[in-house]
């Protein structure tokens, strides 16, 4: 089954590139991913992090604070690389999806990445905060999550489908 990403996960990447350069850093780290995922401020991995009682604007502090360069970089003529395990995220975002029977990538299976790719500064934020791969698996295994988590304009937003993923097969 092949997947693609919704209109949701491109803008968190492109959020993701926008914030390293209000941080100063020349690179999009998952840090940065993150960080693009809580500007976004809905959808389906934002309701996850809720659903954990998770302090949104605390966590985003918390990575503010260890990856602030003092810098600002201009983002918008640059080509900002990705460090090698932000590519590999950006991979297993697919398979998240795949095992979840998704067709379509939402932040959640992103969420999903971030956190099984546990040797980056977002996932051991994520951490402090008792918020762990397996914990946040087992979220997305046991609810059903609405479409409209992740599509600005659904049309079938009472169609119940995990992760927000579009659909099953």
């Amino acid at each position: 089954m092949s997947t693609k990403l919704s209109q949701r996960i491109k803008d968190v990447i492109g959020f993701s590139k926008e914030e390293a350069g209000r941080l100063g850093n020349s690179f999009i780290g998952p840090e940065h991913l993150l960080l693009g995922i809580l500007r976004e401020g809905e959808g389906n991995a934002i309701d996850a992090l809720t659903a954990f009682n998770i302090d949104l604007f605390e966590l985003k502090q918390s990575i503010e604070m260890d990856i602030r360069s003092g810098t600002i970089v201009k983002v918008d003529d640059m080509n900002v690389p990705l460090l090698n395990s932000t590519e590999k995220i950006l991979k297993m975002i697919h398979l998240e999806a795949r095992a979840l029977k998704d067709k379509i990538v939402g932040t959640g299976h992103l969420l999903l990445a971030l956190l099984k790719e546990n040797n980056n500064i977002a996932a051991k934020k994520m951490t402090e905060f008792e918020v762990t791969y397996d914990k946040m698996k087992n979220y997305f295994d046991n609810n059903k999550i609405k479409n409209k988590g992740d599509f600005h304009d659904d049309e079938d937003d009472d169609a119940e489908q995990p992760l927000g993923g579009g659909g099953s097969s």
